[in-house]
């Protein structure tokens, strides 16, 4: 999660909506009506997942070290 940014992979893939992966603001608000006429991909499952927080399952988060670099993938991290 660095500079905040998704990377395709591993914040956001085809099992990721945009909703768990924090990126809502992307979803227009013209496009956020479910009888829209040209609904997108998906639309569906992202626009329940907005109008109910409920249904989100996963959430993106960012761990922020204390000191020294920031944690690479694989890394062990403790707490």
């Amino acid at each position: 999660l660095e500079a905040g940014l998704c990377l395709y992979g591993h914040d956001l893939d085809e099992d990721i909506t945009p909703s768990e992966a924090g990126l809502t603001w992307v979803v227009g608000k013209s496009r956020r009506d479910i009888a829209a006429k040209n609904p997108f991909v998906g639309a569906e499952r992202i626009l329940s997942q907005i109008n109910d927080k409920t249904l989100v399952k996963k959430l993106r988060a960012g761990l922020l070290p204390s000191a020294g670099p920031p944690a690479r993938e694989g890394a062990a991290i403790e707490t």
